[in-house]
């Protein structure tokens, strides 16, 4: 069976937020979580210096810790998104944690 995976960011309908997925596993996508919220669950979120959308001036900010959920629960990608590259060490960072259990 060919993988064909592709890193990417995604609408989770479960959380009903954009995600940057960048593994599959188990059935699974493995992501980081974006948002507008300073904070998630009492703990504070890791400020962006760009938006992931273009299109979206609102200030952004990714989860602390990666998740995983059901491949069924995310719809296809956002194509026009982009992590700009002052971010990608706070992606990287993120992505190389272990995946949090909700």
């Amino acid at each position: 069976m060919r993988n064909n995976f592709r890193k990417g960011f995604r609408k989770n309908k479960a959380t009903n937020h954009p995600a940057y997925t960048y593994s599959k596993k188990d059935g699974k996508y493995q992501y980081v979580s974006i948002t507008h919220s300073d904070n998630y669950d009492n703990e504070p979120t890791i400020p962006l210096h760009k938006n992931p959308n273009s299109k979206d001036k609102k200030k952004a900010y990714i989860l602390p810790n990666p998740y995983e959920d059901k491949i069924k629960d995310f719809s296809r990608g956002y194509n026009d998104w982009k992590i700009h590259a002052k971010d990608k060490s706070k992606f990287d960072s993120v992505m190389n944690k272990p995946i949090k259990k909700k």
